[in-house]
């Protein structure tokens, strides 16, 4: 959930590639993808969007675009504990 609130903000996400977070950030469309743990790969992620404003501003925008795009999770919630009550 927190990837999807940065995204609402359009915030230029950096997250480790594990589990579920490339089904929502797209590496160098939506945000930037590291490898886990590696300290030396966040710092470089980090350091190439403090240099490429014009990233930022892609990155930006393609999250805000993913975001609304994205099934309202308050409804989807809703929707699933209202089938968990009727049975």
């Amino acid at each position: 959930m927190v990837l999807v609130e940065a995204m609402s903000f359009g915030l230029p996400i950096i997250a480790s590639n594990v589990g579920g977070i490339p089904e929502i950030i797209e590496d160098g469309k939506n945000g930037l993808l590291v490898s886990p743990a590696s300290a030396e790969a966040l710092a470089e992620a980090i350091e190439k969007l403090i240099e490429d404003k014009q990233l930022r501003e892609k990155l930006k925008w393609q999250a805000l675009y993913r975001y609304n795009r994205l099934p309202d999770f308050e409804e989807s919630f809703e929707r699933l504990f209202y089938e968990e009550l009727k049975k």
